[in-house]
């Protein structure tokens, strides 16, 4: 889960889903793939998500606010904080206990706080 869900989370808040790649219409979404692949909402969420899967959880958020609007993730926080978590978990993997306790200290733990809701999902994390 720890690499999918930014992943998933992203695509489904960029509005690029089933349902908006269909025109907004019920039932089963008729992608236009050409469409997709040339829309900059696919470029960025390819950039972020290889920025996120490096650990480089800055240049990620930099992607998704610059191709979708200035401040985007701050009105979506369950997927800023799913982000977050991923830089955690790479900081983690790469063996970096030190750099890791500090950024959670600093980045994830104003989420928990503000909402208690995310400590489950940064424990799994």
């Amino acid at each position: 889960q720890g690499y999918a869900a930014p992943a998933m989370a992203l695509w489904r808040e960029s509005g690029l889903n089933g349902t908006a790649a269909s025109g907004g219409q019920e039932g089963p979404a008729r992608l236009d793939v050409p469409r997709l692949l040339a829309d900059t909402h696919c470029e960025m969420r390819l950039r972020a998500k290889h920025a996120l899967l490096a650990g480089r959880v800055d240049e990620a958020r930099r992607e998704v606010d610059g191709a979708l609007s200035p401040g985007f993730l701050g009105g979506h926080p369950e997927l800023l904080f799913s982000m977050l978590c991923q830089g955690l978990v790479e900081m983690v993997r790469e063996a970096r206990p030190d750099e890791a306790i500090s950024y959670a200290r600093r980045e994830l733990a104003p989420f928990v706080e503000a909402n208690p809701g995310y400590g489950p999902a940064l424990d799994a994390a």
